[in-house]
């Protein structure tokens, strides 16, 4: 599931589609300031890049959608749910693909998000199991989540492959990786630069291979004690949130 990124700024995203249209991967993330970036949770108002014929643009959203038989906003969706025969996906997926690009995304840990992890990756779990409280073989000092954030190794912006629809957006998941599969069961589908093309234009069966991200690196820290202001909100006293297709 994906609940929580930092914010670029309006700049980033313009440079950012700049190095879109000319295919030139130039964008990094500036590091070494102390000034905390916005972050973004659900219900918050962000800026997306959607196709406009054969070039991009910046479009400003809402992050959830409210269908009219759930009473809380759903601002996740399975790759899996909106290829297959899930109705509530197929004009998003098919119409309204579209990328939320983002500095670093959250994850939130807790104790039994080990249990996905295979014996392959001990050492990830370990140092993991060591961050929440885990004791002994299986025993659990603390139950408490706890937040990750995770960036792309090279400094560049996390691409993640969203749906919408009448202004209102859903970041698409799929299956962890080894860098996310420790801490959460599931990860937003963050897109390679040269995958842009493909997600935005491609065909089904196109879309189905970039679900797979095992391959895709990413850097996971714990999350900094430091406060971030954030992102604008569309409805300020909406609390109810559901990530029905995380």
């Amino acid at each position: 599931m994906c609940g929580r990124f930092t914010v670029l700024t309006r700049e980033e995203i313009v440079q950012l589609i700049e190095d879109i249209q000319t295919q030139r991967k130039n964008s990094t993330i500036p590091n070494g300031t102390d000034e905390p970036r916005a972050q973004a949770r659900p219900d918050s108002i962000v800026e997306a890049i959607i196709p406009t014929g054969n070039e991009v643009d910046i479009a400003t959203m809402t992050w959830g959608l409210q269908p009219p038989w759930s009473k809380k906003l759903i601002f996740n969706t399975r790759i899996e749910s909106a290829l297959g025969n899930s109705r509530i996906w197929q004009r998003a997926i098919r119409e309204g693909r579209c990328i939320l690009p983002a500095a670093t995304f959250f994850e939130a840990n807790t104790v039994h998000a080990l249990d996905n992890v295979a014996n392959s990756n001990l050492a990830a779990k370990a140092d993991i199991a060591s961050d929440i409280g885990a004791i002994g073989d299986s025993g659990i000092a603390s139950t408490k989540p706890r937040a990750y954030e995770f960036a792309m190794p090279d400094g560049s912006p996390c691409l993640l492959a969203s749906v919408c629809e009448q202004g209102k957006l859903s970041v698409v998941t799929t299956e962890p990786n080894k860098h996310v599969a420790p801490v959460h069961s599931r990860m937003p589908l963050v897109l390679r630069f040269e995958e842009i093309e493909t997600w935005l234009q491609g065909d089904r069966n196109e879309l189905a291979q970039l679900a797979d991200r095992h391959i895709f690196e990413l850097v996971r820290t714990a999350e900094r004690n430091r406060s971030a202001h954030p992102a604008r909100n569309a409805n300020t006293t909406t609390n109810n949130q559901l990530s029905l297709f995380d």
